[in-house]
């Protein structure tokens, strides 16, 4: 049986994820020949998907402080015939990348949460941007137990002023009480598979 329930929740993270990612490259309008500076690359999932939508000409920086992160991106880029898109880039998100060319988009799909300063970052990659580049996130939000409770309002992480929102969109999904995620709501109400959601948020460097 556990088995079957770490199945069930490598799915349901799986079903998430590509649906996050269909929402990011939508929100985000990515076409062919675009420059994207992908923080956070982690193991390359979201890289891989962005750089599908921007080749052949365009080129994705994926920048991540993991070297063995970036060796196994390295692999995929090879099996996935995807290397002359995407360039690992060993840094810190914190510091701006400077790549050759002033990028058309930045993104950071489940890392902000993860750094120091999420505003002061933001603020350093907008120094590295164009006013016409665009910043696309996508983070967490909270798990809930529909049958009883009502969706509650994500605390995200802050970006900096230098960027304006453009629009935010939910991604909503079922995850089986097994989840990680998922545990606190079924110990607080014993429910048997409960709703979480990613929220994306489409930025851009131009005033209103």
């Amino acid at each position: 049986m556990a088995h079957a329930d770490a199945a069930d929740v490598r799915d349901a993270y799986r079903t998430a994820m590509a649906a996050t990612v269909d929402t990011v490259l939508r929100s985000g309008r990515f076409a062919p020949g675009d420059r994207v500076v992908n923080y956070c690359a982690g193991n390359g999932i979201e890289s891989l998907a962005i750089a599908r939508r921007v080749a052949p000409d365009g080129v994705v920086y994926a920048v991540d402080n993991d070297r063995h992160r970036l060796a196994r991106l390295t692999v995929l880029l090879d099996k996935h015939r995807l290397t002359p898109v995407v360039r690992p880039w060993l840094g810190n998100a914190m510091a701006a990348a400077h790549p050759p060319a002033v990028p058309t988009h930045v993104t950071c799909l489940f890392g902000l949460h993860h750094l120091r300063d999420a505003r002061l970052a933001t603020r350093r990659w907008a120094g590295a941007s164009s006013p016409a580049t665009r910043l696309v996130t996508a983070d967490w939000g909270p798990a809930w137990d529909p049958d009883i409770e009502e969706r509650p309002v994500p605390v995200l992480p802050a970006v900096a002023q230098e960027w304006r929102q453009v629009r935010a969109v939910t991604v909503e999904f079922r995850l089986p009480a097994t989840a990680p995620a998922a545990r606190p709501v079924v110990l607080r109400t014993n429910a048997n598979a409960v709703s979480a959601s990613v929220v994306v948020r489409d930025w851009t460097g131009e005033a209103s």
